[in-house]
């Protein structure tokens, strides 16, 4: 009877392996962090089902749910360190599993976006 669990405690450093993950990010003054700048970075390594973009006490945050959790641990074991931008500009600081367990989307915008709904595009720029 030792597991108790008190929603302040639960971190992602506690976090069993799941299909979610919560990514910080680093060094993204000045550059446009969207889904469609990060779902490339992410779907090398599975079907990535939603992302979104936040920010929580001044720390950029991405929480990132696959399909599965074996994707999300590859995923996790190859991104940390990952940066977006060339000379480790926006880069991801720590990639942890995350104890949320899916992500409400209400509408897809350029800082969320369900892809179970709508498909990734390729854009031309």
């Amino acid at each position: 009877a030792q597991r108790t669990t008190h929603n302040a405690q639960r971190t992602t450093h506690n976090a069993a392996m799941s299909a979610m993950l919560l990514v910080t990010l680093d060094n993204v003054t000045g550059f446009s962090v969207t889904v469609d700048t990060l779902y490339p970075a992410f779907s090398v390594y599975g079907a990535v089902n939603k992302i979104v973009v936040f920010e929580q006490n001044g720390i950029n945050q991405v929480l990132v749910q696959y399909g599965d959790p074996n994707s999300a641990a590859v995923a996790k074991s190859m991104l940390e360190g990952y940066s977006v931008y060339e000379g480790d500009m926006c880069h991801f600081k720590k990639v942890a599993f995350s104890s949320q367990r899916s992500i409400p989307i209400a509408a897809n915008t350029d800082k969320c976006r369900d892809y179970l709904k709508q498909p990734a595009e390729v854009e031309v720029a």
